[in-house]
């Protein structure tokens, strides 16, 4: 795969999702004005608005960057990168997905020569294959999506950003809005008697994602061609 391989598969994924948020739009606000949906139907499904959008927006991320890391597996077979080139965050997560006794320290003697042996096995084999399942935590705002990217080479985003769109982003503030709204819903907050969500602040939400997913994309192929992942690009 070449980098303008890369640009289109991730430009396909994230079509694919802005095309998801429309649906969810469809489905949660202008489908049920139309058909002989009551008022707290209509509620109920503005709420669960939030929780879908939220969820596709945790998926398109945990899918981009496996995308990325799977770009830097077959990279670093082509140019024989070895683990140590790499930089230090991706070799720390490397050998903790690898080696679990760095993360539960081995007591026994016989634990401690296994520990070795996979330590051994995981800093010398070639070619590297980095686990490309992204843990989350069910909890994408601001700092997990920076930490995450920071960790891979990737430019992280200030609190308050322009979007592509145009649009100004408080990104911090925004993110964290949108992740408590979830949460509110996903814990029992959205039933009978909640307020109807307002299909204009799904629209921000949307707008907002659309933006960093987009952007996100711009920053992996910068991380890529620059090479950045690596101690000495």
């Amino acid at each position: 795969m070449t980098i303008d391989d890369f640009k289109q598969t991730t430009e396909n994924l994230l079509d694919n999702y802005l095309e998801l948020f429309r649906e969810i739009e469809d489905i949660s606000f202008i489908k049920p004005t139309r058909g002989a949906f009551k008022e707290v139907q209509q509620n109920i499904l503005s709420q669960q608005s939030i929780a879908m959008l939220y969820a596709a927006w945790e998926g398109f991320f945990q899918n981009l960057l496996a995308e990325y890391i799977s770009f830097l597996n077959q990279e670093m077979i082509r140019a024989k990168v070895e683990l140590f080139d790499l930089l230090d965050s991706i070799i720390v997560r490397h050998l903790e997905d690898q080696v679990s006794q760095l993360v539960n320290s081995p007591q026994k003697i016989t634990q401690k020569i296994r520990f070795y042996q996979k330590f051994e096995t995981t800093v010398t084999e070639n070619p590297i294959k980095l686990n490309t399942i992204i843990n989350t935590n069910s909890n994408l705002g601001f700092k997990v999506m920076n930490d995450r990217l920071i960790l891979f080479g990737i430019e992280k985003f200030s609190k308050v950003h322009e979007g592509l769109s145009g649009a100004q982003h408080f990104l911090e503030r925004d993110l964290k809005s949108l992740l408590d709204s979830r949460n509110r819903i996903a814990h029992g907050a959205g039933s009978l008697t909640a307020s109807k969500i307002d299909q204009k602040d799904y629209n921000d939400y949307k707008l907002l994602l659309g933006d960093l997913m987009a952007e996100i994309i711009e920053r992996m192929l910068v991380a890529l061609n620059n090479k950045t992942y690596l101690k000495s690009p």
